[in-house]
């Protein structure tokens, strides 16, 4: 298989990622809106109901209107707890939808490094091949020399030794 194949062969493992993210990241950021909207609505629904309290108390006069600061005030007590618990509830599917969208991510990552791997070992083979096609040695070959090497001079100090004794 040739360089270019190889590479069009990466290219289009990077480009499946690339699609396997884009189809994750939608439906994430579409949890994420259904969650915050609804956020939105109960805090405009809340500011709008406290106007109609406060319009409400106006209208009805002084005994209405101390009746309203009362419950305008347990309203506001009841509001803040209700805020509290829509701001817990919003982090938490914040959190979960980071991670989930990390872990992706991360597998989107592997993927990447998996492939540009496989690219490197791919030329890595190809470039071997091409430096044994023109004749320049490996290691092993020049490894198999030293000990070849080797192996003469013991056996010429040998018959040195034996030529020296006779």
């Amino acid at each position: 298989m040739t360089i270019e194949n190889k590479a069009n062969e990466l290219k289009k493992d990077i480009e499946k990622n690339i699609t396997v993210i884009e189809k994750n990241i939608e439906p994430i950021i579409e949890k994420v809106e259904k969650t915050v909207e609804p956020l939105i609505e109960t805090t405009k629904n809340l500011f709008l109901a406290g106007l109609g309290l406060i319009a409400i108390a106006k209208k009805e006069g002084e005994k209405l209107l101390q009746e309203s600061e009362k419950t305008l005030k347990q309203l506001a007590k009841e509001g803040e707890k209700f805020e509290k618990d829509l701001e817990k509830q919003a982090k938490k599917t914040v959190n979960k939808v980071t991670k989930e969208a990390e872990g992706r991510f991360q597998k989107v990552r592997k993927n990447v490094e998996k492939t540009f791997n496989k690219a490197e070992k791919v030329i890595e083979k190809r470039v071997e091949k091409t430096m044994e096609n023109i004749g320049v040695p490996t290691v092993d070959d020049i490894n198999k020399l030293d000990k070849r090497i080797a192996d003469l001079q013991k056996e010429i100090k040998s018959l040195n030794d034996c030529k020296k004794a006779a």
